[in-house]
C-alpha cells in the first residue's frame, strides 16, 4: 500500500512558498526529517524532485560562518552503498552526477587539512588504510578518457585515458 506520514503542497506559481516547512533551534535539532525503515524494496528517507528547467531535486545551504557544517550531507553503514550518489540521466547535452565547487577566500580545510589559495571542490579521503579515495570507473568499451585535469579555459593540462595511460601536457 501507498502512504504519506505528512503532505505538504504548495500551488502558487509565482513567489518563494514551501510545502513543507521545519525549522529547530536547538543545538541538536532537526528541521525535516525523513526516515525510511523498510528492510526491502527501493525507498527514500527524503526525496526532492523539480520539473524546472533550472531547479534542483533537493538544496541544501548550511549559513554558519564557524565550525564545521555541510550542506548536504550522506552517511551510509550498509556494506554496499553510498553516502551521497548523484546520477546524470541526461539524454543530451552536459550532464553531470556529482558536482563540487567551492569559493572558500582562506583555503583552510578540516580533519588536519589545509587547501592552499581558495579550498577544495571534490576531495576523496580514505579514512582507512585499504581505502580507496576516488575512483574512476569507466564504461564498458570506454572511448572517452578516464579523467581529465583542465586549465580555466577547459583545454586538457594532463589526462588518464581509457586505457588507463597518463599523458602530460597532451590531450
Amino acid at each position: 500500500p501507498l502512504g504519506v506520514g505528512v503532505e505538504g503542497i504548495h500551488e502558487s506559481g509565482t513567489g518563494d512558498g514551501a510545502g513543507v516547512y521545519g525549522i529547530t533551534e536547538s543545538a541538536t535539532g532537526i528541521g525535516v526529517m525523513g526516515s525510511a525503515w523498510a528492510s526491502s524494496g527501493q525507498n527514500f528517507g527524503v526525496m526532492g524532485e523539480s520539473n524546472s528547467p533550472i531547479g534542483m531535486g533537493v538544496k541544501g545551504i548550511a549559513h554558519a560562518t564557524t565550525g564545521y557544517n555541510s550542506g548536504v550531507y550522506g552517511e551510509t553503514s550498509s556494506t554496499d552503498g553510498d553516502g551521497v550518489s548523484g546520477w546524470a540521466n541526461t539524454t543530451s547535452g552536459y550532464g553531470i552526477g556529482v558536482w563540487g565547487g567551492t569559493q572558500s577566500p582562506d583555503g583552510v580545510g578540516t580533519q588536519g587539512c589545509t587547501y592552499i589559495d581558495g579550498g577544495v571542490g571534490v576531495l576523496g579521503h580514505a579514512h582507512a588504510p585499504r581505502a580507496v579515495p576516488m575512483v574512476a570507473l569507466g564504461a564498458p568499451s570506454q572511448t572517452a578518457n578516464l579523467q581529465e585535469w583542465q586549465n580555466s579555459a577547459g583545454n586538457a593540462l594532463s589526462v588518464v585515458n581509457k586505457d588507463g595511460w597518463m599523458g602530460l601536457g597532451t590531450s
